[in-house]
């Protein structure tokens, strides 16, 4: 499938402040919330070796939706409804790609340290770069267990809601993300739209993709109210993701010791 370019929205006059009447409304759609309907599909940034590249249904650098495969031609319009950390270990020589979208316990049933503090494990970068530090192992290709940046919203002109998850070569972009949803928006994630593009990077391994940001507009009242219907969902935990990983992992340069996070 052909990238496809993303028509911008216009932006329309809003005021800061939400009326009584507007609050209303809202509240009473996110009433309407049904957990059945939110599966949230991860947007994967595609690196040279992802199946929807070396198939041909899109290009290094495209983001593709998991669930159907659909690919958009970066940049694109995102709005934020939730954030948070997540860890992740990369699938290699048929061990499958493992995924946790929280920092706190490690929930794969099938890992030793199953219901053990991520940051005991001896895989995880906190131990891994403290047993780096003393000198016990070599940093080589980094933690196998690394830290995600994870953003639910929506992509402007798509009434799906996906995941957005950077790692290690795109944790600059996340720590600027993090920064302008924070400090500057002070937790009202939505009412920024955000362009994300991709970034050709190149090493001894080869050539991938990093993730970049920057804010560009305020949001439309419709895709303000989008938004946050979503976001109580989230609050409610009322949204399963769907993952799709294929086990290759893009080439990334090593971290020389350092967390990226």
């Amino acid at each position: 499938m052909a990238a496809k370019e993303l028509e911008k929205t216009e932006t329309s006059t809003e005021l800061d402040v939400i009326s009584d009447d507007e609050r209303a409304l809202i509240e009473a759609n996110q009433s309407e919330v049904d957990a059945s309907e939110f599966v949230v599909p991860i947007l994967k940034l595609a690196q040279p070796l992802t199946d929807e590249v070396t198939s041909g249904e899109a290009k290094p650098g495209d983001f593709v939706l998991s669930l159907t495969g659909e690919s958009f031609s970066p940049p694109v319009e995102f709005i934020v409804s939730g954030k948070g950390k997540g860890r992740f270990r990369p699938g290699r020589q048929g061990v499958r790609t493992l995924v946790a979208y929280d920092t706190a316990l490690v929930p794969w049933k099938d890992d030793p340290h199953f219901g053990q503090p991520f940051a005991e494990h001896p895989d995880a970068e906190e131990q891994f770069k403290a047993r780096v530090d003393a000198g016990d192992i070599d940093w080589g290709h980094g933690p196998p267990i690394q830290t995600t940046f994870n953003y639910t919203g929506y992509i402007v002109g798509s009434e799906v809601p996906v995941r957005l998850s950077l790692r290690r070569t795109s944790a600059p972009a996340a720590r600027k993300w993090n920064t302008l949803l924070d400090a500057v928006l002070r937790g009202r994630y939505w009412d920024q739209v955000f362009e994300i593009g991709s970034e050709q990077q190149k090493n001894d391994n080869g050539t991938y993709y990093i993730v970049t940001v920057k804010g560009t507009r305020k949001t439309s009242t419709e895709e303000k109210s989008q938004a946050i219907q979503l976001a109580t969902a989230l609050r409610n935990q009322a949204v399963r993701t769907v993952d799709d990983e294929d086990g290759k992992v893009a080439v990334e340069p090593d971290a020389k010791g350092g967390l990226e996070v």
